[in-house]
């Protein structure tokens, strides 16, 4: 392992473990597919193959270490004996034990090491900082209660025993929300930054090791072994340290992966990783997990997708589907997009960067992000903006923002009811004001007529009338218009027009219409008024006058169809001829007579 640097053994140590669980007759398909893409790793791990055989063949350790399969049951390590097997890998195996030197009762996990994965170096160091490492505590890591190395030189480690699943596993299984996670991730945080505060690197993170009870307290397992088995260039004070072969490739950093220094940014790193793969159900590498070469390049040469992307994405070479995924977070796949976009896509990206100088400062730094979003405050990691301030302000304080916009929506419409309102009083009012100055201008007309047209008392006949109320009608200002002067015009037009005084009628109605369209739009009516009269009039005339005729009629209607309107409309119709006969006309004397010809005698109804 020596002649090994760390980048290729990340690649042959995978390798390695499969092929060392399968039978030698299994061992040279497997060491054939990966000798085509990888020919000198596939030779590494023949020759590697090769050793081990002899080894087992010459009884190497004298001694085989303890394996799930050696029947260890009722064996006794140190203060505790063995009761059953929990699990094995490439690490060693994992049983559980009970305290057996009659201080307490209670349960424990012991986890035999590999033997491979120590030097006499590292025994020493593994003897030396055990008790160092116990020391750690904190309510979301599972202890370290022992280390020790057994009469025939096996390496064990006494951890407390956790009765729970793995946290991707609890938070599947549970349907836990997108808030729910990133409050589990938040212990698994707190208990990274305890062991960095103490000088301790995990260096493992992986859902594996970050196990949840039944009643959702996390424990971060495995604390500190990394530690344990590193080699002897090491920093004093434990932070830093040069490659450690002990670890998971798909939660390592990129730095792991190449050999380069370890610092607390690697637990940044595989925290990130933890993230993506808690919020979105997938891995940042997918689909590359199946294939070593693959992963190291993802990891190390890659840009993870957002996660705001990935946590949708419907690609089939994705193991999960998007709905399955969304539905374990109780959403749908477009609002889970929309939940994890922004903030979330910051933070995770932030968290995996390639270089460790460019991802959060500390596990701190990352939590403190998770908690602004989960109070919906601005994130550190993101470039300020006043807008996103502004987002961020609004969403935290929806309740009394809401409630003041409620508030000043209701003050808004009652301004403009009373705005409304007095606009419509002040209409009411200045049409009340119109009636009474045409109400006073009608008696005073009338009054005139009456007592001063023939103030010698000679006789006069209606058309005399007539004119004088047109004389005293033409020395009224005509600017600004008044509606009360033009439907004077128009009762003296028709009147004229009732006298068959055609001439005298068009000139007072044409004078009537033009004041009457220079009046304001709440006039309309008394337009319309003015239109009809002069319309019936035009009738009477040439084609031309007709053809205005019409257009006034249709205008009028539009306007305001009132009762001076549905007057004129079968007088214009029949002189355009399309009701029978032509119009009526009235004759001196009252009489009225439809159609060409003389006037009808006296006693004669009219048509």
């Amino acid at each position: 392992m020596r002649g090994i640097d760390p980048k290729t053994w990340t690649l042959v140590s995978p390798l390695l473990d499969r092929a060392l669980d399968l039978p030698s007759e299994e061992r040279r398909p497997l060491l054939a597919s990966v000798r085509a893409e990888h020919p000198e790793v596939a030779r590494l791990v023949e020759e590697l193959l090769a050793s081990h055989d002899a080894a087992i063949a010459a009884d190497f350790l004298g001694e085989a270490p303890p394996t799930p399969e050696a029947g260890l049951s009722g064996t006794t390590v140190g203060a505790y004996v063995l009761d059953r097997p929990l699990g094995s890998g490439g690490m060693g195996s994992v049983w559980l034990a009970r305290r057996a030197d009659g201080r307490f009762e209670g349960l424990a996990a012991v986890k035999f090491l590999n033997l491979a994965v120590l030097d006499r170096e590292g025994q020493r160091r593994f003897r030396k900082e055990g008790t160092a490492l116990a020391r750690l505590s904190h309510p979301n890591i599972g202890r370290l209660l022992d280390a020790g190395v057994t009469g025939s030189g096996q390496p064990y480690l006494v951890l407390e025993y956790v009765d729970g699943v793995p946290i991707t596993h609890f938070a599947d299984d549970g349907r836990l929300d997108v808030p729910a996670r990133l409050r589990l991730l938040l212990q698994v945080a707190d208990a990274v930054a305890h062991a960095h505060a103490n000088l301790v690197v995990h260096r493992d993170l992986k859902p594996s090791n970050v196990l949840v009870d039944a009643s959702g307290q996390v424990r971060l397992l495995d604390f500190g072994i990394a530690k344990l088995l590193a080699d002897g260039d090491s920093d004093d004070d434990g932070i830093t340290a040069r490659t450690v072969m002990a670890f998971t490739p798909a939660f390592a950093a990129p730095e792991q992966l190449t050999g380069a220094d370890i610092t607390v940014a690697a637990d940044v790193f595989a925290l990130g990783t933890l993230l993506y793969v808690l919020m979105a159900g997938r891995h940042p590498a997918e689909p590359a997990l199946d294939s070593p070469a693959d992963l190291m390049h993802a990891i190390t040469d890659g840009e993870p997708p957002l996660l705001s992307i990935r946590a949708v994405d419907p690609s089939p070479r994705l193991a999960s589907d998007p709905a399955a995924i969304a539905n374990a977070r109780v959403t749908t796949p477009a609002r889970l997009r929309a939940l994890l976009r922004g903030d979330l896509d910051t933070i995770a990206a932030t968290a995996l960067k390639r270089r460790p100088a460019e991802r959060y400062g500390a596990v701190n730094a990352l939590a403190a992000d998770i908690r602004r979003h989960l109070q919906h405050e601005p994130i550190a990691a993101r470039a300020d903006s006043a807008s996103y301030r502004l987002r961020k302000f609004a969403r935290r304080h929806r309740l009394p923002l809401a409630a003041g916009a409620v508030t000043a929506v209701a003050l808004l419409a009652a301004s403009a009811g009373l705005w409304v309102q007095g606009r419509r009083s002040a209409a009411d009012r200045d049409f009340a004001l119109q009636q009474l100055a045409r109400a006073e201008a009608m008696s005073d007309m009338t009054s005139f007529l009456l007592s001063d047209a023939a103030p010698q008392g000679r006789p006069f006949t209606a058309g005399d009338l007539l004119q004088r109320a047109e004389a005293l009608l033409n020395r009224q200002p005509a600017d600004p218009p008044d509606a009360a002067l033009v439907e004077a015009l128009v009762s003296v037009g028709t009147e004229f027009q009732s006298q068959d005084e055609d001439g005298n009628a068009r000139r007072v109605l044409l004078r009537a219409f033009d004041l009457a369209g220079r009046l304001p739009d709440a006039r309309v009516s008394t337009r319309a008024k003015a239109g009809c009269a002069l319309a019936n009039t035009l009738a009477r005339g040439d084609q031309a006058d007709l053809a205005r005729a019409q257009v006034l009629v249709t205008a009028s209607a539009r306007l305001l169809p009132p009762v001076a309107a549905l007057r004129a409309r079968p007088g214009v119709l029949r002189a355009h001829g399309r009701l029978g006969g032509p119009p009526c006309r009235r004759w001196r004397g009252g009489r009225r007579a439809c159609g060409g010809g003389a006037p009808p005698a006296r006693g004669v109804a009219a048509g």
